[in-house]
Protein backbone atom coordinates (compact mmCIF):
# COMPACT_ATOMS: atom_id res chain seq x y z
CA UNK A 1 0.00 0.00 0.00
CA UNK A 2 1.60 3.13 -0.85
CA UNK A 3 0.51 6.85 -0.17
CA UNK A 4 0.90 9.60 -2.54
CA UNK A 5 0.57 13.30 -1.05
CA UNK A 6 -1.46 15.47 -3.28
CA UNK A 7 0.67 18.55 -3.78
CA UNK A 8 4.16 16.13 -4.08
CA UNK A 9 6.12 18.37 -1.42
CA UNK A 10 8.05 16.50 0.63
CA UNK A 11 10.08 17.23 3.32
CA UNK A 12 14.39 15.97 3.22
CA UNK A 13 15.53 14.99 6.37
CA UNK A 14 19.44 13.86 5.52
CA UNK A 15 18.54 10.07 3.99
CA UNK A 16 14.66 9.86 4.85
CA UNK A 17 11.70 11.91 3.40
CA UNK A 18 8.40 13.25 5.45
CA UNK A 19 5.31 14.21 3.67
CA UNK A 20 1.86 15.19 4.73
CA UNK A 21 -1.47 13.63 3.12
CA UNK A 22 -5.03 15.64 3.07
CA UNK A 23 -7.60 13.67 1.88
CA UNK A 24 -11.03 15.36 0.69
CA UNK A 25 -13.14 15.60 3.54
CA UNK A 26 -16.11 14.23 1.29
CA UNK A 27 -16.11 10.29 0.10
CA UNK A 28 -13.64 10.77 -3.10
CA UNK A 29 -11.96 8.06 -3.83
CA UNK A 30 -9.18 8.14 -6.43
CA UNK A 31 -7.37 5.99 -8.72
CA UNK A 32 -4.24 4.20 -6.96
CA UNK A 33 -1.00 4.91 -8.71
CA UNK A 34 1.23 1.99 -9.22
CA UNK A 35 4.65 1.59 -7.49
CA UNK A 36 8.12 -0.23 -8.99
CA UNK A 37 9.25 -2.66 -6.90
CA UNK A 38 12.37 -0.90 -6.77
CA UNK A 39 11.00 1.90 -4.75
CA UNK A 40 13.62 3.27 -3.05
CA UNK A 41 11.76 4.25 0.28
CA UNK A 42 10.17 0.77 0.42
CA UNK A 43 8.64 1.61 3.90
CA UNK A 44 6.00 4.02 4.61
CA UNK A 45 5.13 4.73 8.15
CA UNK A 46 1.85 7.00 8.65
CA UNK A 47 1.19 9.21 11.66
CA UNK A 48 -3.03 10.11 11.73
CA UNK A 49 -3.31 13.40 13.01
CA UNK A 50 -6.79 15.50 13.89
CA UNK A 51 -9.18 13.46 12.80
CA UNK A 52 -10.15 9.96 11.38
CA UNK A 53 -9.02 8.50 7.70
CA UNK A 54 -9.99 5.79 5.96
CA UNK A 55 -7.74 3.96 3.31
CA UNK A 56 -8.97 1.87 0.81
CA UNK A 57 -6.23 -1.13 -1.26
CA UNK A 58 -8.20 -3.09 -3.66
CA UNK A 59 -11.75 -3.73 -2.03
CA UNK A 60 -10.10 -4.06 1.55
CA UNK A 61 -10.42 -0.96 3.62
CA UNK A 62 -8.75 0.66 6.92
CA UNK A 63 -10.51 2.70 9.49
CA UNK A 64 -7.39 5.14 11.67
CA UNK A 65 -8.26 7.00 14.65
CA UNK A 66 -6.25 10.57 15.01
CA UNK A 67 -2.87 9.31 16.99
CA UNK A 68 -3.32 5.48 14.85
CA UNK A 69 0.18 4.72 13.59
CA UNK A 70 0.61 3.09 10.21
CA UNK A 71 3.17 0.94 7.96
CA UNK A 72 3.14 0.40 4.41
CA UNK A 73 4.65 -1.31 1.70
CA UNK A 74 6.19 1.29 -0.79
CA UNK A 75 6.82 -1.52 -3.58
CA UNK A 76 3.71 -3.29 -3.20
CA UNK A 77 2.25 -4.22 -6.49
CA UNK A 78 -0.88 -2.77 -5.91
CA UNK A 79 -1.87 0.50 -4.65
CA UNK A 80 -3.68 2.40 -2.17
CA UNK A 81 -5.47 5.72 -1.52
CA UNK A 82 -7.43 7.86 1.47
CA UNK A 83 -10.35 7.87 0.59
CA UNK A 84 -12.63 9.69 3.23
CA UNK A 85 -11.62 11.74 6.22
CA UNK A 86 -13.69 13.24 9.14
CA UNK A 87 -12.45 16.39 10.69
CA UNK A 88 -9.71 18.08 10.02
CA UNK A 89 -7.69 14.71 9.76
CA UNK A 90 -4.03 14.12 7.54
CA UNK A 91 -1.75 11.52 7.73
CA UNK A 92 2.32 12.48 8.41
CA UNK A 93 3.88 10.02 6.34
CA UNK A 94 7.73 9.27 7.40
CA UNK A 95 9.43 7.45 4.02
CA UNK A 96 11.84 5.36 4.96
CA UNK A 97 14.90 3.26 2.35
CA UNK A 98 14.87 -0.20 2.82
CA UNK A 99 18.61 0.04 3.81
CA UNK A 100 18.14 1.61 6.90
CA UNK A 101 15.11 -0.60 8.61
CA UNK A 102 17.09 -3.29 9.75
CA UNK A 103 14.05 -5.66 10.68
CA UNK A 104 13.60 -8.61 7.76
CA UNK A 105 11.27 -7.66 5.72
CA UNK A 106 8.58 -10.78 6.10
CA UNK A 107 8.02 -9.29 9.04
CA UNK A 108 7.65 -5.94 7.84
CA UNK A 109 4.95 -7.10 5.91
CA UNK A 110 2.77 -8.67 8.22
CA UNK A 111 2.82 -5.94 10.42
CA UNK A 112 1.61 -3.12 7.02
CA UNK A 113 -2.42 -1.88 6.53
CA UNK A 114 -3.72 -1.98 10.16
CA UNK A 115 -4.59 0.65 12.17
CA UNK A 116 -1.63 0.87 15.20
CA UNK A 117 -1.95 3.03 18.64
CA UNK A 118 0.46 4.77 19.43
CA UNK A 119 0.68 3.24 23.36
CA UNK A 120 3.32 4.08 25.54
CA UNK A 121 6.24 3.29 24.58
CA UNK A 122 8.38 3.43 21.00
CA UNK A 123 5.21 4.10 19.20
CA UNK A 124 4.48 7.19 21.34
CA UNK A 125 7.77 8.33 20.50
CA UNK A 126 7.47 8.13 17.39
CA UNK A 127 4.10 9.24 16.68
CA UNK A 128 5.29 12.23 19.04
CA UNK A 129 7.87 13.04 16.50
CA UNK A 130 6.21 12.51 13.14
CA UNK A 131 3.18 15.07 14.98
CA UNK A 132 5.78 17.93 15.04
CA UNK A 133 5.83 17.70 11.41
CA UNK A 134 1.85 17.85 10.49
CA UNK A 135 2.62 21.77 10.03
CA UNK A 136 4.10 22.16 6.83
CA UNK A 137 4.47 26.19 7.03
CA UNK A 138 6.65 25.35 9.98
CA UNK A 139 9.01 23.11 7.38
CA UNK A 140 11.33 25.97 6.37
CA UNK A 141 12.44 26.92 9.71
CA UNK A 142 13.91 24.04 10.73
CA UNK A 143 17.45 23.37 11.08
CA UNK A 144 19.85 20.03 11.65
CA UNK A 145 17.55 18.38 9.50
CA UNK A 146 20.39 15.92 9.15
CA UNK A 147 20.16 14.75 13.15
CA UNK A 148 16.05 15.19 12.79
CA UNK A 149 16.78 12.06 10.15
CA UNK A 150 18.60 10.02 12.44
CA UNK A 151 16.48 10.64 15.24
CA UNK A 152 13.71 9.44 12.57
CA UNK A 153 15.53 6.13 11.68
CA UNK A 154 16.40 4.99 15.27
CA UNK A 155 12.35 6.23 16.54
CA UNK A 156 11.13 4.18 13.67
CA UNK A 157 12.99 0.96 13.65
CA UNK A 158 13.02 0.89 17.94
CA UNK A 159 9.01 1.29 16.78
CA UNK A 160 9.15 -1.51 13.97
CA UNK A 161 11.58 -3.90 15.79
CA UNK A 162 9.03 -3.65 19.05
CA UNK A 163 6.11 -4.62 17.02
CA UNK A 164 7.51 -7.53 15.62
CA UNK A 165 9.43 -9.56 18.60
CA UNK A 166 6.26 -8.35 20.43
CA UNK A 167 4.18 -10.81 17.48
CA UNK A 168 6.98 -13.30 17.33
CA UNK A 169 8.20 -12.00 14.09
CA UNK A 170 11.96 -11.94 15.03
CA UNK A 171 14.05 -15.39 15.30
CA UNK A 172 16.80 -13.59 15.89
CA UNK A 173 18.40 -10.38 16.79
CA UNK A 174 18.72 -7.63 14.47
CA UNK A 175 21.97 -6.92 13.03
CA UNK A 176 24.23 -3.97 14.44
CA UNK A 177 24.90 -0.82 13.79
CA UNK A 178 28.15 -1.36 12.59
CA UNK A 179 26.80 -4.36 10.68
CA UNK A 180 24.08 -2.58 8.77
CA UNK A 181 26.66 0.35 7.78
CA UNK A 182 29.16 -2.49 6.34
CA UNK A 183 26.68 -3.99 4.30
CA UNK A 184 25.63 -0.15 3.15
CA UNK A 185 29.51 0.09 2.14
CA UNK A 186 29.52 -2.83 0.23
CA UNK A 187 25.95 -1.66 -1.99
CA UNK A 188 27.76 1.93 -2.41
CA UNK A 189 31.25 0.33 -3.55
CA UNK A 190 29.50 -1.91 -5.92
CA UNK A 191 27.26 0.96 -7.30
CA UNK A 192 30.84 3.54 -7.87
CA UNK A 193 32.09 0.20 -9.22
CA UNK A 194 29.14 -0.15 -11.78
CA UNK A 195 29.49 3.71 -12.98
CA UNK A 196 33.15 4.56 -13.07
CA UNK A 197 32.75 5.95 -16.55
CA UNK A 198 30.43 8.46 -15.34
CA UNK A 199 31.41 11.99 -15.40
CA UNK A 200 29.45 13.04 -12.89
CA UNK A 201 30.13 10.70 -10.11
CA UNK A 202 30.94 12.59 -7.01
CA UNK A 203 30.10 12.30 -3.01
CA UNK A 204 27.20 14.04 -4.06
CA UNK A 205 25.80 12.22 -6.88
CA UNK A 206 26.81 8.70 -4.98
CA UNK A 207 25.08 9.83 -1.60
CA UNK A 208 22.01 11.16 -3.50
CA UNK A 209 22.04 7.18 -5.11
CA UNK A 210 21.64 6.03 -1.49
CA UNK A 211 19.51 8.16 -0.51
CA UNK A 212 22.11 9.25 2.62
CA UNK A 213 23.75 12.46 3.32
CA UNK A 214 27.26 13.41 1.64
CA UNK A 215 28.46 13.61 5.66
CA UNK A 216 27.05 10.21 6.40
CA UNK A 217 28.64 9.16 3.12
CA UNK A 218 31.98 10.27 4.78
CA UNK A 219 31.92 8.59 7.85
CA UNK A 220 31.26 5.11 6.31
CA UNK A 221 34.51 5.69 4.52
CA UNK A 222 36.73 6.50 7.46
CA UNK A 223 37.81 2.94 7.84
CA UNK A 224 39.03 2.54 4.76
CA UNK A 225 41.72 5.31 4.85
CA UNK A 226 40.88 6.69 2.13
CA UNK A 227 38.16 9.53 0.97
CA UNK A 228 35.47 8.82 -1.45
CA UNK A 229 37.07 11.18 -3.97
CA UNK A 230 40.39 9.00 -3.46
CA UNK A 231 39.03 5.53 -3.56
CA UNK A 232 36.66 6.51 -6.92
CA UNK A 233 39.93 7.98 -8.19
CA UNK A 234 41.93 4.63 -7.30
CA UNK A 235 39.58 2.48 -8.99
CA UNK A 236 38.99 4.41 -12.36
CA UNK A 237 42.98 4.46 -12.33
CA UNK A 238 43.25 0.40 -11.91
CA UNK A 239 40.80 -0.06 -14.66
CA UNK A 240 42.61 2.40 -17.00
CA UNK A 241 45.69 1.05 -15.92
CA UNK A 242 44.15 -2.88 -16.83
CA UNK A 243 43.11 -1.23 -20.28
CA UNK A 244 46.35 -0.02 -20.97
CA UNK A 245 48.34 -3.33 -20.41
CA UNK A 246 45.14 -4.99 -22.46
CA UNK A 247 47.15 -5.99 -26.33
CA UNK A 248 43.69 -6.06 -27.53
CA UNK A 249 42.62 -2.66 -26.82
CA UNK A 250 45.96 -1.59 -28.46
CA UNK A 251 44.46 0.55 -30.92
CA UNK A 252 42.30 2.35 -28.82
CA UNK A 253 44.22 5.84 -27.55
CA UNK A 254 45.69 6.86 -24.33
CA UNK A 255 42.90 9.62 -23.98
CA UNK A 256 39.68 7.22 -25.27
CA UNK A 257 41.08 4.93 -22.04
CA UNK A 258 40.83 7.52 -19.59
CA UNK A 259 37.61 9.31 -20.79
CA UNK A 260 36.13 5.63 -20.60
CA UNK A 261 37.02 5.51 -16.98
CA UNK A 262 35.96 8.83 -15.88
CA UNK A 263 38.78 11.19 -17.15
CA UNK A 264 37.58 13.58 -19.89
CA UNK A 265 40.77 15.93 -19.46
CA UNK A 266 43.81 13.77 -21.18
CA UNK A 267 46.14 16.31 -19.21
CA UNK A 268 44.57 15.36 -15.82
CA UNK A 269 44.59 11.64 -16.58
CA UNK A 270 48.37 11.43 -17.13
CA UNK A 271 49.00 13.84 -14.23
CA UNK A 272 47.01 11.46 -11.97
CA UNK A 273 48.20 7.89 -13.63
CA UNK A 274 52.43 9.32 -13.42
CA UNK A 275 50.95 9.76 -9.30
CA UNK A 276 49.74 6.63 -8.88
CA UNK A 277 52.17 4.63 -10.94
CA UNK A 278 55.60 6.45 -11.40
CA UNK A 279 55.28 7.14 -15.09
CA UNK A 280 52.80 8.27 -17.66
CA UNK A 281 50.21 6.16 -19.42
CA UNK A 282 51.66 6.10 -22.60
CA UNK A 283 55.12 4.75 -21.89
CA UNK A 284 53.63 2.52 -18.90
CA UNK A 285 51.28 1.01 -22.64
CA UNK A 286 55.04 0.42 -24.02
CA UNK A 287 56.14 -1.57 -21.11
CA UNK A 288 53.38 -2.78 -18.84
CA UNK A 289 54.34 -3.74 -15.41
CA UNK A 290 52.59 -5.66 -12.98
Amino acid sequence: MNMRVADGQRLRLGGVGVSVLRPPAPPSPRVPQPVPRSAPERWQVALVVGGTMRFERNRDTVDCESGDLLLYDAAAPSGATAVLAKGPARAVILHLPEHLVPVPGHALSSLTARPIPARPGPGALLGGFLRGFAEEAAWPRLSETGRLGSAAVDLAVAFLAHLAEAEGLLQEGLPSARARQEALLREVKGFVLRNLGREDLSPATIAAAHHISVRYLHQLFQREELTVRDWVRERRLERARADLADASLAERGVGEIGRRWGFPDGAAFSRAFRKAYGVPPGEYRRHPRP
